[in-house]
């Protein structure tokens, strides 16, 4: 999908939704209003909830504060179940030359890896992480 929305020009962004999310419409125009390269919403993993941001699909990194403002703040990394991408992202992923490249047949557009999953020795980053 994102490969697809990538050749047709007229295309701005990208938006995400797992078909479990729930979510106001007026979050999407909030995302769109902020105006960033990529931005996320941090939901609930699918078990019972505690007071631990563990509980939820983020990564922060080494971060021991998160510094938010204006109802959003910089993380490593988040899941992709309502996340709005810029096409600039995707172009600048294309430009790096590092992402895996296909053309399903002919006539379509090429195809990226935009979310490969991520394997080394000791760890594994599946699609949903690895994009970001």
């Amino acid at each position: 999908m994102a490969s697809i929305a990538l050749s047709q020009p007229e295309r701005t962004h990208l938006l995400f939704v797992d078909s479990d999310m729930e979510f106001r419409p007026q979050t999407v125009f909030r995302m769109l209003q902020l105006d960033r390269p990529i931005i996320g919403c941090v939901y609930p993993k699918r078990r019972p909830l505690s007071s631990s941001l563990e509980d939820f699909v983020v990564n922060v990194g080494n971060q021991t504060r998160l510094h938010v403002l204006n109802g959003i703040c910089q993380v490593a990394g988040v899941g992709m179940g309502l996340t709005l991408v810029h096409r600039t992202v995707l172009e600048q992923m294309v430009g790096t030359g590092e992402l895996r490249q296909w053309r399903p047949d002919r006539s379509a557009p090429l195809h990226y890896g935009f979310f490969d999953p991520i394997a080394t020795k000791s760890s594994y980053t599946s699609e949903d992480l690895s994009f970001c």
